[in-house]
């Protein structure tokens, strides 16, 4: 029943109302078809993804680089502001690097000594003497 409705009013319409209507459906038409083409398009879809993927991996670059700069500004700031447990910081740290050093050049020098003796003995022992202890 509804469709003799619709074909009543539409039989109700001058040509002109007509002619508007399929100009309208016409460009709607088009506009899905558009959509549709661009959509299965896979080549200008990638390259739109890739390109929105670089400009939020730059967005996201910058805000870290930002934030990375705060960061340092604040550590200088407080630095600054107080530096004397960071004096004895790094002078612990110095500390501990200096001794460290001397451990290992004194352990090097140990395990060269074993070696040095059994030469010793060697060479008392060519000469006849008893090695020492």
């Amino acid at each position: 029943m509804a469709n003799t409705q619709d074909a009543n009013q539409q039989s109700a319409q001058s040509p002109q109302e007509l002619q508007a209507q399929v100009e309208q459906t016409r460009a709607e038409l088009a506009d899905t078809v558009d959509q549709l083409t661009q959509k299965t398009d896979v080549k200008a879809r990638a390259k739109d993804a890739g390109n929105r993927a670089v400009a939020s991996g730059k967005d996201t670059a910058n805000r870290a680089a930002a934030t990375g700069k705060d960061t340092a500004n604040r550590a200088v700031a407080t630095v600054r502001a107080n530096p004397a447990p960071f004096r004895a910081a790094a002078a612990g740290a110095l500390a501990a690097v200096v001794a460290t050093a001397v451990l290992i050049a004194k352990k090097r020098q140990r395990a060269k000594q074993p070696s040095q003796r059994l030469s010793q003995a060697l060479r008392a022992q060519a000469r006849g003497r008893p090695k020492r202890k």
